[in-house]
């Protein structure tokens, strides 16, 4: 992927960046680009395809373009981004942390709904915004 034009499109971006994802033999490399470029835009999927013809910001197409690359090189793309989701959170993320499995996100609410149901382990559980995930007793 060459350096980002100062005039060029969210679109243009996309095509490129499409391109070397299929080319590094990533799925979807079309939808794979456009929530790259959600994810570091901070912005929803629809929001891409709207704007598409809009300038891509400089920045923003600077991240895209290093992003693009990791996921290409066969890296998450979790980690390609450097955030994912888990539950109501937005996680910043790196090569020393695990990503969150879904199941992990389902077994917390099986958890915390059961818990809720004694008042003794419920009275103990983490306020809410607090940044407890889980409290395993240490």
């Amino acid at each position: 992927m060459r350096e980002p034009r100062a005039d060029a499109t969210i679109a243009t971006a996309l095509e490129e960046a499409a391109a070397e994802l299929e080319q590094a033999g990533i799925l979807n490399a079309r939808r794979e680009a456009m929530a790259i470029w959600a994810a570091l835009a901070g912005t929803r999927l629809g929001d891409v395809w709207l704007r598409r013809e809009d300038e891509a910001p400089t920045a923003v197409a600077e991240q895209f373009q290093k992003a693009v690359q990791r996921r290409a090189s066969g890296i998450p793309f979790a980690y390609a981004v450097g955030r994912t989701a888990f539950r109501t959170l937005e996680l910043k993320l790196d090569g020393r942390a695990l990503i969150p499995r879904p199941e992990t996100e389902g077994l917390v609410a099986l958890v915390l709904e059961w818990a809720r149901r004694f008042p003794v382990a419920g009275d103990r559980l983490p306020a809410p915004g607090n940044g407890v995930v889980a409290d395993i007793g240490t």
